[in-house]
Order: C-alpha cells, then sequence, then structure tokens
C-alpha cells in the first residue's frame, strides 16, 4: 500500500480571450463581439447581425441647354461605393427662328432681316432702315395768281399717293406811298413812329419802298404815364418850413397829390413852427461846480441860450471852505477818531468823530453797495466823542467797504466835512487779530473774530454773494474757530388751547445785520389784533396793518430785537385781540432753528450756514460773560 498521497491542485481559471464583433455592411452581415477560453471549451457566442442595406440619395438631373451640356439622374449611396452614375447629355443647340426685314416707305422707316432663338436670348438683332421721303414731281399749276390774289401749284409723290400744293405769289401793283412823320408819347397822350400809307391799295407799309407790309396801329406808342418823385412827409421844424407828402412827374415836371390830381407844390408847404422856449433859473457857481445864468431852451429841439459859468475859488476859513465845506488839510481838529466793530452783541460798525469847540451839528453819510446812509450820533464816549452806528452790514458783506464822510456845521455858521475813509467788518476782525494773537488771555476774543468771518464765508455761499472773495480768503481761522456741536433739543413750543380764528402758522429766521425772526400767524380781526414778542424781560408790540396780509390769508410780523449773544435765548410771543391773549403762546429761539435745519442737505449750503451761525453765537454769549 504504498503511495505518495495527492494534493489538490488550484482551478487555473478561463485564460479569455475576446472575439471582436464584426460590423454589418450595406451587403454583408457582421457579428456581435464574443470570447473564448484558450484551455477548454468555455465560450460566449457572437451572433449574427443583418446587412445593412444601402442609403440611397438621388443625384438630381440638370438639363441640357443651347450651348452647355447637360447630365441624367444618378444615386449613390453614403455609406459605400454603390453608385449608379449620371451620364452627360449633349448641348441642345439653337432653335433659330429669322425675323423679316422690313421695308422703308416715304413716311416710315424699315428693318434689316434679323433672327433669335427661342429658348435663349441668342439673336441677331434687326436695326433701323431711314424713311425714303417723298419723290416730289414737277407741279402743275391749278390756280393762277392775280394781282392781289396769289394762285396755287399741286405736286405728286412718284411712289406713294402723298399730294403737297404751294402758293403762287400775287403779281402784285405798284405801290403809292404817304409818310406819316414820327410822334413821341407824352405822360397822357399815345404817340406813334413813321409808317408809310399806300394810296391805291390802303395798306400799310414801315418803308418807304413798300417792301415790308405792317399791321394797322403796330406804329402807336402809348402813353408812358407819370414817372413818380416821391416828396414824403417832411414836418416842419422851429426853423425850417416841412411839407405834406406829394409827388413830381420826372417826365412832364408837374405836381401831383396822393389821387392824381395836378396840384401846386407850393400849396404842400408846412410853415416853420418857431420855437417852443421854456425859461430856466439861473444857477450860482460853487466851488467845486460851475453855474449858469437865466436861459431858455425848445421843447422841439436844440436851441439854448444856456451860457456858463465858471466855479469859484475856494474861501477857506479854520482849514475849511466857507462854500462848499471842504477841507485844505491845516485843521486836523476835525476827524474821525476811530472805527470799530460791536462784535459782543450785533453786527454794527462805530465810527468816532472829533469836533473842535463851537462846532455843532455833526452827522456822518455812510455810503455802503451804492446807496447813502444819514445817520446821526447815537451819543458820545467817556472822551466826548460823538459816536455813529452803522447797522447795513448784513453776514455775506462783511467783505464790503463802508465808505463814511464827517459832516458838521464851524463856529461861524459854516459847513465842513472830511474826506471818506473806507472800512469793512473783515478789516476790523483781520486788524484786531493781527494785534492780540500772541497776547494772553484773548483766546475768546480770537475764537470770536474767526466765527464771525466763518459766519460771514458760510452766509456768502448760501446766497451765492461774490464767492470769488471770501471773506475768509488768507486768514487762518482754523487755528482759533470753534468746533460745532449737534444740538439735541429746541425750544419750539406752544401751549394753551387753539382759537380757530386766532392762531399760529410758523416761525422762522432772517440772517441781516441783526437776527430776526419772523412769526406767521392767522387772524379774523386784524385792527383790534397785536403781537407781543419778549426776550430776557424785553418786551415788543407790533400792531397789524391789514395791507401786511399774504396770499394765503395770513399775517406776518418780524422782530429784530435779538443779540448775538441771545440765540440761545427764548423768545416770547403771544396774539392779544383788544388787548386780551388769544390762542397759543409760541416759544422758539435761533438755535431752534439751528436744531432743525442742522442737518438740512435739501438745500445748498443751509446746514453750513447754521452750524456757523450757532458758533458765533455761542463764542458771542462766551466772550461777553
Amino acid at each position: 500500500d504504498y503511495a505518495v498521497a495527492q494534493t489538490e491542485v488550484p482551478a487555473l481559471g478561463h485564460d479569455i480571450v475576446a472575439d471582436a464583433a464584426v460590423p454589418a455592411t450595406c451587403t454583408e452581415t457582421g457579428l456581435t463581439a464574443g470570447e473564448h477560453c484558450t484551455r477548454c471549451d468555455y465560450a460566449v457566442a457572437q451572433t449574427e447581425t443583418p446587412a445593412l442595406g444601402h442609403d440611397i440619395v438621388t443625384d438630381e438631373a440638370v438639363p441640357a441647354t443651347c450651348t452647355e451640356t447637360g447630365l441624367t439622374a444618378g444615386e449613390h449611396c453614403t455609406r459605400c461605393d454603390y453608385a449608379v452614375a449620371q451620364t452627360e447629355t449633349p448641348a441642345l443647340g439653337h432653335d433659330i427662328v429669322a425675323d423679316a426685314a422690313v421695308a422703308a416707305t416715304c413716311t416710315e422707316t424699315g428693318l434689316t432681316a434679323g433672327e433669335h432663338c427661342t429658348r435663349c436670348e441668342y439673336a441677331v438683332a434687326q436695326t433701323e432702315v431711314p424713311a425714303l421721303g417723298h419723290d416730289w414731281d414737277e407741279g402743275s399749276v391749278i390756280t393762277e395768281p392775280g394781282e392781289y390774289t396769289a394762285g396755287e401749284k399741286l405736286y405728286s409723290c412718284s411712289r406713294c399717293d402723298a399730294t403737297r400744293t404751294e402758293a403762287i405769289p400775287a403779281l402784285g401793283h405798284t405801290h403809292t406811298p404817304v409818310l406819316t412823320p414820327e410822334k413821341p408819347a407824352s405822360c397822357t397822350e399815345p404817340g406813334n413812329g413813321a409808317y408809310y400809307t399806300c394810296s391805291g391799295c390802303g395798306l400799310f407799309y414801315s418803308d418807304e419802298d413798300c417792301k415790308n407790309r405792317i399791321e394797322e396801329d403796330s406804329w402807336v406808342i402809348p402813353a408812358q404815364g407819370h414817372s413818380y418823385l416821391t416828396h414824403e412827409f417832411l414836418d416842419a421844424t422851429c426853423t425850417e418850413p416841412g411839407n405834406l407828402e406829394y409827388f413830381e412827374c420826372t417826365r412832364c415836371g408837374k405836381f401831383f397829390d396822393d389821387t392824381d390830381e395836378e396840384i401846386d407844390s407850393a400849396d404842400m408847404v408846412i410853415d416853420a413852427k418857431g420855437h417852443a422856449l421854456v425859461h430856466h433859473e439861473g444857477k450860482a457857481p460853487t466851488c467845486s461846480e460851475p453855474g449858469w445864468a437865466e436861459y431858455d431852451t425848445c421843447k422841439r429841439c436844440d436851441y439854448t441860450t444856456y451860457e456858463a459859468l465858471a466855479a469859484v475859488d475856494h474861501n477857506y476859513v479854520d482849514g475849511f471852505c466857507t462854500r462848499c465845506g471842504i477841507g485844505d488839510g491845516s485843521n486836523t481838529a476835525f476827524k474821525f477818531a476811530s472805527a470799530k466793530l460791536v462784535i459782543s452783541k450785533d453786527i454794527v460798525v462805530t465810527y468816532a468823530g472829533v469836533l473842535p469847540a463851537g462846532w455843532t451839528d455833526p452827522y456822518v453819510v455812510f455810503t455802503f453797495n451804492g446807496r447813502d446812509y444819514r445817520i446821526n450820533p447815537s451819543g458820545t464816549d467817556d472822551k466826548g466823542r460823538y459816536l455813529f452806528n452803522f447797522e447795513g452790514v448784513t453776514p455775506e458783506k462783511m467783505n464790503d467797504n463802508i465808505c463814511a464822510t464827517l459832516y458838521a456845521t464851524t463856529e461861524a455858521g459854516n459847513p465842513a466835512h472830511v474826506c471818506k475813509e473806507s472800512y469793512s467788518v473783515r478789516d476790523y476782525c483781520v486788524n484786531t487779530m493781527n494785534k492780540y494773537q500772541n497776547v494772553s488771555g484773548s483766546g475768546k476774543l480770537m475764537t470770536l473774530l474767526a466765527d464771525t468771518l466763518l459766519y460771514g464765508e458760510a452766509a456768502q455761499r448760501y446766497t451765492k454773494y461774490r464767492t470769488d472773495a471770501l471773506v475768509t480768503e488768507g486768514i487762518d481761522t482754523a487755528a482759533y474757530a470753534s468746533t460745532f456741536t449737534e444740538l439735541t433739543e429746541t425750544k419750539l413750543a406752544r401751549t394753551d388751547d387753539v382759537d380757530e380764528n386766532v392762531y399760529w402758522n410758523s416761525a422762522t429766521l432772517q440772517c441781516g445785520s441783526k437776527m430776526a425772526m419772523t412769526f406767521s400767524f392767522h387772524t379774523n380781526e386784524p385792527l383790534k389784533t397785536t403781537v407781543e414778542v419778549s426776550i430776557n424781560g424785553r418786551t415788543e408790540v407790533f400792531d397789524i396793518p391789514e395791507n401786511m396780509v399774504t396770499a394765503s390769508g395770513n399775517y406776518t410780523t418780524v422782530f429784530t430785537g435779538i443779540a448775538a449773544t441771545e440765540f440761545d435765548d427764548t423768545v416770547t410771543a403771544i396774539i392779544k385781540v383788544d388787548g386780551v391773549q388769544v390762542g397759543q403762546t409760541l416759544t422758539y429761539s435761533v438755535n431752534s432753528y439751528v436744531y432743525s435745519m442742522q442737518n438740512n442737505t435739501s438745500v445748498e449750503n443751509l446746514a453750513a450756514l447754521v452750524r456757523a451761525i450757532y458758533n458765533y453765537g455761542a463764542s458771542a454769549k462766551d466772550y461777553a460773560k
């Protein structure tokens, strides 16, 4: 029983070989893909796929033309080289039709022979043969001519039945000419050219030989009519005559009116009017201006008897002319001593004037933006100098010059004035800032001056007034100016009951040399109504004129008594009828307006202006403490 034991050997697994698919063609079958093992009979059998058949496309026939070959119809397969070939068909050649010649006649043109193809555009064109024209014979007389009558001759064509006649001139007779001489036409009568009349036959001729016959009246020259020169209406002057409108004929020299009636030109003359004198009083000459004596002028012309009187010499007494008041520079006791800005309250420029002892009636004429303002003194200072206040500077005009002239009456009763001095709010601010910029304790003043100029600049930008010359130009305002802090509350309020006949509508602000409030309200009884406005214990009472009513039926009143130091202080307004309060009590302040407009971007530069107003008021109040 000896044995060598067998051990199990693992199966080898199939050794697979792929049997590739064979695609079918138009005429041959194909095979699907398959596989088999090289070691055993394992296989995935291939199956037969049917032939595809031809995918036929028809090749259209191309018909032959007279000169071009064609093609028969054919076909081919899109997948293989199967085809039914197209064969060439011969060109057809022209199908000629003859175009017969047309013979020309005496009056009509003919045509040469031609031909054309019935299938294409081929042709031998026919050309035109000119008409032959008539072949006339020598003619035969059918009517003999007489002395005054023409005869007639008949002609026939040898090629056709056409005929024509031709006149034979009359034999004529010997004319006996009678001359009618030339007569020129006038404006109103016709004339005639020279002509001849035959005394035998009565015919008319332009020549003595009676060769050129003319029609009766062909020699007539029509009347020319008047050739008017218009003498237009010319009004008489003081010294020269005029004339009515009339017309003169340049051919006959006669005169006519506008109805063509003959007139005498002397009847159209308008006599000279003579001067319409106006008497003028004389004016005595002064030191600065010439005068004149009494004189006359004419209302209608430049006639005048005017005679100038030369200006007189100055008569100086105490350094000033007794006639015109101008100074010669020798009297220095009459002068402007100073000019300054009252900056703690309103925009007020104050001038101080000095008068010699015994002089009286001082006043100042301020000239600002083309207007003159006469200002009497508001009082005197501790040095006895007269003070003159000018309040006409609105904030946007801080850069504009104020010119001042000081007037007075001398002890002898003569006029006197000193020359003008120019100044501005900017001048004051700049001079004062330069003076105090390094002075200890001047910080509040410097801030007030910077905020004042910035208020003026903001007003310029808002009103668009002279923005090419800003009041802050060249000044370092940033070093001293206030920083705006946004307001968080308003003092605008209305209390008490609303009366349907008397009530407030609105309150708003006006920016001028003084800050002003405008109140709008309604009342049914304006003549019995008053408005009382109060601030810091001061009260103003306003009557209501009927003519102050607006288009909406409301009334307005303007309160100007607010100083720069009072922008944050409450203004109270009440309406009274017959002395009794009616309706609401209105409270407001400048800073209430600032509160409502501090962030307003709907109006250009408005927010910047109200912020500058607030800083100006705050620094004025701080400086005035």
